[in-house]
């Protein structure tokens, strides 16, 4: 007769007296935390929403700042969105750029620069892009422009927003 007891790779594992297999206890397994580098706080995931969301929105004003630059100069369409990614993502890069730099006042004062100039001008072009498509009423008309005010504005706010979450510790 064949001896089940014996495992497929050569193991045997031991009867007890009264002829049951032996078990082996397993330790417990508790649950492993995370490392601190992986683990996500909630300041930190909720930064990664406002960032998605202002992302969302960025796109949204090269869009409309591309739209602009081309109505506005007769620029090809390539040109124009070059500039508009420029405007737009120079803003963003001009925000982080900022942020990490923490004591160089000579960094912090170009991009604050930087980000005045860029939100003016996006904010101009948007408002005209907006109105531009508006339907021919008053009301339509300022409501459009209001958007195209404030689209960079929220911009700004989103992206302040997430890179202090992001670096709270």
């Amino acid at each position: 007769m064949i001896d089940l007891t014996e495992m497929t790779n050569g193991t045997h594992r031991p009867r007890t007296q009264t002829g049951k297999r032996a078990t082996t206890r397993q330790a417990k397994k508790t649950p492993r935390l995370r490392s601190k580098k992986t683990r996500t706080g909630a300041g930190r995931r909720t930064a990664m929403v406002l960032g998605s969301v202002a992302a969302g929105l960025v796109f949204l004003s090269v869009f409309h700042l591309t739209c602009a630059v081309s109505t506005l100069t007769g620029s090809p369409l390539v040109l124009a969105v070059l500039l508009a990614v420029g405007i737009d993502l120079g803003l963003v890069a001009s925000e982080v750029a900022e942020m990490v730099a923490e004591d160089d006042q000579t960094v912090r004062r170009w991009s604050k620069l930087y980000m005045g100039m860029a939100t003016v001008l996006s904010m101009v072009l948007n408002a005209y892009e907006y109105a531009a498509h508006a339907p021919p009423h008053w009301f339509s008309q300022t409501l459009g422009v209001g958007f195209g005010l404030a689209l960079p504005v929220m911009i700004f706010v989103l992206a302040k927003q997430a890179g202090g979450l992001w670096g709270r510790k």
